[in-house]
């Protein structure tokens, strides 16, 4: 906190990607859940997406794409602390995009994200005893993070200013192959111009489940996203993506799509994604 207070200014150009792959997961893409990789454990995350005109604005009366076609990478890193804690350090990075304004960058790195988890109760059950019906309960964590401004401005992958926040984690098992998971947060950061619209301090969400067909490949649904004025759509992008999943031994392989609910700064018209998880 101290940090990010210490360094925080006025920004005029905004962070607009949402696509921020939640680190060190075994079931889910965006959304975290409680679990932690684990004592003395790390692991790696290798995420592609594609996304359709994910930022749209009004100049003139006429709506103009200021990114239209959007390829990102996200890689991450996760190191266990004890069975109850992990920290993450999340890179994006815009590969290529286009757009219909000029001065808009195509490519870049985005704002690296350092994380922190922290889970109450023991460490939830994985694999085999998730698909043998093991797994009863509820799991509670919390998730701090702060976001660094290193990413380009430019590219709309990048604040001028420092952020960060905290996230509120539930997990819910039905006794079966089916898990619940659920979360909300505040994010903080200093006011940020996006063309007719202010972005400063939000409210996060997230939820979604898994459902194992096997104790190989799974299944999950997503719902997640952001607000600052919770009645009015640009100011509240949500997006909704579908995953299957295959994991063996500790490679998983991921693939799904989805696209924005409500339209908010951010969101995509629909979205492609793949990615690779390694687990040390």
């Amino acid at each position: 906190a101290a940090l990010l207070f210490g360094v925080s200014s006025t920004g005029f150009a905004a962070d607009t990607n949402h696509f921020k792959v939640a680190p060190g997961e075994s079931y889910t893409v965006i959304v975290p859940t409680t679990d932690t990789v684990g004592r003395g454990k790390a692991a790696l995350d290798f995420f592609y997406t594609y996304a359709d005109r994910p930022l749209e604005v009004v100049i003139g009366g006429t709506e103009e794409d200021l990114v239209r076609k959007q390829h990102l990478l996200n890689a991450a890193l996760t190191v266990g602390m004890g069975e109850r804690g992990q920290i993450s350090v999340t890179v994006p990075y815009s590969i290529s995009q286009d757009s219909e304004i000029a001065g808009v960058d195509d490519s870049g790195i985005g704002d690296v994200i350092i994380s922190a988890k922290y889970r109450f109760n023991e460490p939830s059950v994985r694999g085999a005893e998730f698909a043998t019906a093991k797994a009863t309960g509820l799991g509670f964590a919390i998730a701090p993070y702060i976001q660094l401004p290193v990413g380009n401005e430019d590219a709309f992958m990048g604040a001028e200013s420092a952020a960060g926040g905290v996230r509120l984690i539930i997990d819910a098992y039905t006794g079966g192959n089916l898990r619940f998971f659920f979360n909300a947060g505040y994010a903080y950061q200093d006011k940020e111009e996006l063309v007719q619209i202010d972005i400063d301090h939000s409210l996060l969400f997230g939820a979604g489940f898994t459902y194992l067909f096997t104790r190989n490949t799974f299944i999950s649904a997503e719902v997640y996203g952001r607000s600052e004025e919770l009645f009015e759509s640009e100011h509240t992008p949500v997006e909704g993506i579908v995953s299957w999943g295959y994991e063996n031994e500790n490679t998983s392989f991921v693939i799904g799509g989805g696209g924005g609910l409500v339209n908010g700064y951010g969101a995509s018209g629909w979205r492609l994604f793949t990615g690779f998880r390694f687990g040390m």
